[in-house]
């Protein structure tokens, strides 16, 4: 063979290998260029709520302590663990109990959608019970002042951050229960 010739055969054997990746980049799921077509093999997922019921009361003998970063220190903050609720829909939903270093208890039912980072009340309590919002939506949790016991109760307590499922309950009292629970860093960043 003459160097004509092997030179034209050199690139074969790469020629070869690369050609089945060159097949199916037709059916690749991810795609590298910006495009407005849509991929019609996705599937499109619309989340649906499961079912709430509200717990009657808040039953003080089942109160769990937690800490909150970033607190001012002039409040108190519990959960009622027998209002542990995670649901097939990756939501967790829990009663809530905040005291002030004065004695005033402020009372809600909220939801808290793991891997979404949003919660939504439900009910706000007094002495008299839980009274339930018309028309409670979903909103973002963000770092905010009195907002902060969300982030962390989100962050630190009830939800996997990196499989954006709740933890089952027995695991979050465990972890209220820990003093120096560090902070999940999640795989993905919301």
């Amino acid at each position: 063979m003459n160097s004509r010739n092997t030179m034209r055969y050199r690139y074969l054997p790469l020629l070869l290998l690369a050609l089945p990746l060159l097949l199916n980049a037709k059916d690749r799921p991810f795609i590298d260029q910006p495009t407005d077509r849509p991929n019609l093999r996705v599937e499109e997922y619309v989340w649906e709520e499961g079912k709430v019921t509200l717990p009657k009361d808040l039953n003080e003998d089942q109160l769990t302590e937690f800490q909150v970063t970033d607190s001012s220190g002039r409040f108190r903050f519990f959960i009622d663990r027998s209002t542990l609720q995670p649901g097939e829909d990756n939501a967790i939903r829990v009663l809530l109990a905040i005291r002030s270093n004065r004695g005033a208890l402020n009372t809600s039912y909220e939801g808290f959608r793991c891997g979404a980072r949003e919660y939504k009340v439900y009910a706000y309590g007094s002495h008299k019970g839980l009274k339930a919002l018309k028309k409670p939506l979903w909103k973002k949790i963000v770092v905010s002042g009195s907002d902060n016991y969300r982030h962390t109760l989100y962050n630190q307590y009830l939800c996997d951050l990196n499989k954006g499922v709740p933890y089952e309950p027995n695991n979050i009292i465990h972890y209220m229960k820990q003093p120096t629970r560090v902070e999940q860093t999640p795989f993905f960043n919301d």
